[in-house]
């Protein structure tokens, strides 16, 4: 991969590649995560995905995408570790296979106008488009309230606090009480102040590419840090039940583990995950839901860039007390090494697959690129698949070792006994 300043803290990185028909551009905008921050953020990402001042509707901003031969943009405001990540990325073809030459420059063009050119008026944004899209953010975090399965999920994290907490969906009074000024401050110190780094994946020429962001992403000298590992450092245990008008109840453990990302014991970490909770030939499906069927559904999480494991399950409420019980003796058994070959090597062979897949999908090649540059890695792929062949029973017992349970949230089935 090629990089090229444009500014201060803002650079372009060229990852050549001949796999795609296809080019991808992707601006990616980075802060330290804020809480007070998350329902603009939701909102931004809305009245930036549809329209701009030079395509003001709908419907001219999709006809402008289908004479790109049927490019695609997308706008996603996403928080993960300590870090809020603003991103926009647009795919278009590959002019060797379409009779326009000039399509990366309009595709560069298209970037500028709903980025850096959006649908304002007088200096503001157009009141009806923000209207739309605070209505749009508030019906979004009502249907994740109206799962039971993604209201626990965030209400762990909520009693859980520190960065989890930071990176739930805003509630809804956040955003009722949102106002246009607040999304445009935000906007104007996001284009102003964030580390951006402009991705461009695919069979392009670099000295072009560096051309035409410089002519279209007029990107500032900014003073501003990479930021992702926030290891957690809870000291306490919370316990905590809700009650609600639900057909099942849900529990959600959120464990500490003491490792994050860059931990050496981080490999040994994720292949015990798969034999933990991941995969369907593991502990806790195997033994909580297929033998004696307590649960619907029950899975582990490794939050890698916080330290968290996260177990989440459902079941009917008289079977809460056994499943936890069977959930602290699974990890117990990954803390006594106690699992079998076969399981270990089914993990080993699904992660080492799944990293390699990885290297077949832009999105995922973007992040990978991405991930690197803000933890000062190379070739990341290759090495997590070079340690995860070499991880031992006993580094995968020794990872498990320090876990302890920081959080459990029972959401139960109102009236249970």
């Amino acid at each position: 991969m090629q990089n090229m300043i444009l500014a201060q803290d803002a650079v372009l990185h060229i990852h050549p590649t001949d796999k795609f028909k296809d080019v991808t551009l992707c601006l990616e905008l980075m802060d330290p995560l804020k809480k007070e921050e998350q329902a603009g953020r939701m909102v931004l990402a809305f009245m930036l995905q549809d329209v701009c001042r030079r395509y003001p509707t709908k419907k001219e901003a999709g006809k402008a995408l289908d004479m790109l031969y049927g490019a695609d943009i997308t706008v996603n405001s996403d928080a993960r570790g300590n870090a809020s990540i603003f991103e926009i990325r647009i795919t278009a073809a590959d002019k060797r296979f379409i009779e326009d030459s000039d399509i990366l420059q309009k595709q560069f063009e298209l970037m500028h106008d709903f980025v850096f050119d959006p649908n304002m008026k007088d200096g503001h944004f157009q009141k009806a488009l923000f209207e739309e899209c605070r209505l749009k953010a508030i019906t979004a975090v009502r249907m994740s309230n109206d799962d039971p399965s993604s209201y626990a999920v965030q209400r762990a994290a909520k009693v859980y606090g520190e960065t989890i907490a930071a990176r739930c969906l805003p509630d809804e009074s956040d955003l009722a009480a949102l106002k246009e000024e607040d999304v445009l401050f935000l906007y104007s110190n996001i284009l102003s102040g964030s580390a951006a780094d402009l991705f461009v994946l695919g069979h392009v020429d670099p000295d072009e590419c560096m051309a035409l962001a410089e002519k279209y992403i007029p990107l500032k000298d900014r003073f501003a840090k990479h930021q992702l590992i926030n290891p957690s450092d809870r000291s306490v245990l919370t316990r905590k039940t809700e009650d609600k008008q639900i057909t099942q109840s849900y529990l959600v453990n959120m464990y500490d583990t003491g490792h994050t990302y860059l931990d050496s014991e981080m490999p040994a970490m994720m292949l015990g995950n798969g034999i933990l909770g991941a995969l369907p030939t593991s502990f806790l499906f195997q033994e909580v839901r297929e033998k004696r069927s307590l649960c619907y559904a029950i899975s582990s999480e490794n939050l890698v860039y916080d330290g968290i494991l996260r177990i989440a399950t459902a079941m009917n409420a008289e079977n809460v007390e056994l499943t936890q019980k069977l959930i602290e003796e699974q990890l117990q058994k990954m803390k006594d090494g106690s699992f079998s070959d076969e399981m270990m090597e089914t993990s080993r062979r699904m992660y080492i697959n799944s990293w390699r897949s990885s290297l077949d999908h832009v999105k995922s090649i973007l992040w990978d690129d991405y991930r690197g540059i803000i933890l000062n890695q190379d070739d990341a792929v290759a090495d997590m698949i070079e340690r995860f062949q070499k991880v031992t029973r006993e580094q995968i017992a020794q990872a498990f070792s320090s876990i302890q349970l920081k959080t459990s949230y029972l959401l139960r089935q109102e009236d249970a006994e």
